[in-house]
């Protein structure tokens, strides 16, 4: 597993025009900084996100699936399973896998924070089974105190910060953090709306500074989004931007966009009746409530902002949904008009 570097992040939504004499030199800095340098395994990361703080360009924040909280690896897991851990697929359960770090100098150096929550790096790699433990931890915070385990696929993005005026960057900056969550034992979610084994949700922390982040009091718990998921819903590859834009009439507005497989059974031909539609939901005054949309069936996707509230989202999509043979996927863009779509429907019920 290669390390995870600031030169690693893809910059795909960014198109910067710039001049020779602008230019400056590119700087590769370890992002995950906690990595065990002395057990397997190391630098284990992937599937990496990163935002800039518009309102201070030199603030930074990153996710990315993190192994850094996991039991070294198991001697009987990787000479028998050619694993590290079990339950096999799984990880240790219980430990979370997403990983949160944060510069404060536009790249040059990393801090990966350090929490309280579930942990399994005491454990012996010599001997099964593996109990993880509270203890330190350098994954997402209050997902344990909350009965849930961040699982997987990050998003950060930073906006203002709500105040009594409503949003406005004097208030300060919010950061959101997305991931896919499971409870604590991998076994489906039954709790106000969710029925699923998998859930996306939306933590915050405010005024991000480097003494703020290392205190887990200033983070949120984590939300769920949407706040109702069905039991045959498979979430995946969430996407989220904050509306940053002071000349946005919904400025603050926050917009996540993800993949729902929601049938994991398969006919019993060789076809999979698999279905992958994307989806995007939206939220306002910073807080968790939000309402969906779905547009035609696609995989994948990212969503942004324009300067005067217009969103849209770029996802593949399959030209032939019903063909085997026919590979080609196109990038389409869903554009929504922030008070309403082409068909007179809100986007997102405020409160």
């Amino acid at each position: 597993m290669k390390k995870l570097s600031i030169a690693a992040v893809p910059f795909l939504f960014l198109a910067l025009a710039v001049t020779p004499a602008q230019a400056v030199s590119a700087t590769s800095a370890l992002v995950s900084v906690a990595s065990p340098q002395d057990v397997h395994p190391q630098n284990a990361q992937n599937e990496p996100a990163l935002a800039v703080d518009a309102s201070r360009p030199t603030v930074l924040a990153a996710g990315a699936n993190e192994l850094v909280d996991m039991q070294p690896c198991s001697r009987s897991a990787s000479t028998e399973h050619g694993a590290c851990s079990f339950p096999l697929g799984t990880f240790n359960l219980g430990v979370g896998l997403t990983g949160v770090y944060f510069s404060f100098d536009s790249g040059q150096t990393w801090v990966q924070p350090t929490y309280q929550g579930l942990t399994a790096v005491n454990c012996d790699p010599t001997v099964e089974p593996c109990t993880p433990e509270l203890g330190p931890i350098h994954t997402a915070p209050n997902f344990y105190e909350n009965g849930l385990r961040s699982r997987s696929d990050p998003g950060v993005a930073f906006g203002p910060a709500p105040g009594n005026g409503g949003f406005s960057w004097d208030n300060g900056s919010r950061l959101y953090f997305s991931t896919i969550a499971t409870n604590l034992t991998d076994t489906p979610i039954d709790r106000s709306g969710i029925k699923s084994n998998f859930a996306l949700t939306v933590s915050h922390i405010d005024d991000v500074t480097a003494e703020r982040v290392q205190d887990q009091s200033n983070w949120s718990r984590p939300y769920f989004v949407p706040a109702k998921i069905s039991p045959t819903a498979g979430l995946d590859k969430e996407q989220i931007w904050a509306d940053n834009a002071a000349t946005s009439p919904f400025f603050g507005n926050v917009y996540v966009c993800y993949s729902d497989f929601h049938s994991f059974s398969r006919a019993t031909t060789s076809h999979s009746s698999r279905t992958s539609p994307s989806r995007a939901t939206a939220a306002s005054s910073g807080g968790p409530t939000a309402s969906s949309r779905r547009p035609p069936l696609a995989r994948g996707g990212s969503i942004k902002a324009a300067p005067y509230g217009r969103t849209a989202t770029a996802w593949c999509m399959r030209s032939s949904p019903t063909s085997r043979r026919r590979r080609t996927w196109e990038l389409r863009r869903w554009c929504v008009r922030s008070t309403a779509d082409t068909r007179g429907r809100r986007l997102a019920t405020w409160w």
